[in-house]
């Protein structure tokens, strides 16, 4: 089917380590060095040869996507996602930037089946709801153009990340429409208020 209903995409709560895709993608400052949160675990699972390949990369501009072999992993590869600078904050700029570009990278490898985190939202300090509405966003708008890619999957480990994840998700694929014109004058404001899509920012 032609455009962006191509990519499956879906939620998963499990372990980004082992999910059973082409690529995983791993959410990592700039510097290339796998500390803590995703990227940690991901080179615990992986191995040390992950590290010493993003030390030959070295330093990458932010938004950048680099590719790396996967060790042990059941991936074939790890594409890097390079979304904050060491010990700073992520933003919605780099966030949006490494999705993209790690959609492409994907596409160029092949892959038919990419696991992403909630990229930025660990060590970077990115608002998951955001994070949810960059990624479901991106992957609309890479579906519309042909790709390799046939399922994306957004994996979380921990309970009240994926609560979060999820209803943001669901918001974010079936907004609430408006209410209708002529709503009657005896509704309250407070009734009205959940029914705005995108919601307030704040």
């Amino acid at each position: 089917m032609p455009g962006a209903m191509s990519i499956e995409m879906k939620v998963v709560r499990g372990d980004l380590t082992t999910q059973q895709v082409d690529a995983i993608v791993n959410s990592v400052n700039n510097d290339l060095l796998l500390g803590g949160g995703v990227s940690g675990a991901i080179s615990r699972v992986a191995g040390p040869s992950v590290q010493e390949e993003c030390h030959k990369i070295g330093t990458v501009p932010l938004g950048t996507a680099v590719v790396t072999a996967a060790g042990n992993l059941a991936a074939k590869w790890i594409i890097h996602a390079a979304v904050n600078p060491l010990g700073l904050w992520a933003d919605a700029k780099s966030v949006r930037a490494a999705v993209r570009n790690v959609l492409a990278k994907a596409k160029e490898l092949g892959a038919k089946k990419i696991a992403f985190p909630a990229i930025g939202t660990g060590a970077g300090g990115f608002p998951i709801e955001r994070c949810v509405d960059i990624l479901v966003e991106e992957v609309l708008k890479h579906g519309e153009s042909p790709t390799s890619l046939e399922e994306v999957s957004f994996v979380l480990y921990d309970e009240k990340p994926f609560a979060i994840f999820e209803e943001r998700y669901k918001e974010k694929l079936n907004p609430t429409p408006p209410a209708p014109e002529g709503t009657p004058d005896s509704a309250t404001p407070a009734a009205e208020a959940p029914k705005t899509w995108p919601p307030p920012a704040v």
